[in-house]
């Protein structure tokens, strides 16, 4: 979130906040925080999302917007390998077809780069693609 001056008893809200408005609004975490680190939020809506981000801009008021950019560039990667690319991949791999695993390879090496080749895998988690499995899967 770049707040470079953190304090707990304040931002804990803002946090707790935060998290149950992506799950209350169904967005995807990995686009939410790599958004608000581009300054592309504007496209991401919900209506609790939106009240939090009032609260966040009055959060950060007092804090550089290059200082808070450059901190959340280095923990706010573009590209998270999820489940539904790793298996496509196996099973393209299992036909030794093993380009979809060279190109996740080189996404999940630089996953804060811009990969144009690649925009497809920064986009949401299509809920039809989510499944749940234990631990022991």
């Amino acid at each position: 979130l770049g707040l470079l001056d953190y304090n707990f008893d304040q931002d804990k809200n803002l946090i707790t906040n935060l998290l149950s408005s992506l799950e209350e609004d169904k967005i995807d975490y990995t686009n939410f925080f790599y958004k608000l680190t581009t300054n592309e939020i504007s496209n991401i809506v919900g209506n609790t999302i939106n009240m939090w981000l009032k609260e966040y801009y009055d959060r950060i008021k007092n804090i550089s917007k290059e200082d808070i950019q450059k901190c959340m560039k280095k923990v706010n990667p573009k590209y998270v390998l999820k489940n539904y690319m790793l298996q496509e991949a196996i099973e393209k791999a299992q036909l030794n077809d093993f380009t979809l695993v060279n190109d996740l390879l080189k996404i999940a090496q630089n996953p804060y780069a811009e990969h144009k080749e690649y925009e497809r895998y920064a986009k949401p988690s299509n809920p039809n693609n989510t499944f749940i499995c234990s631990c022991s899967s």
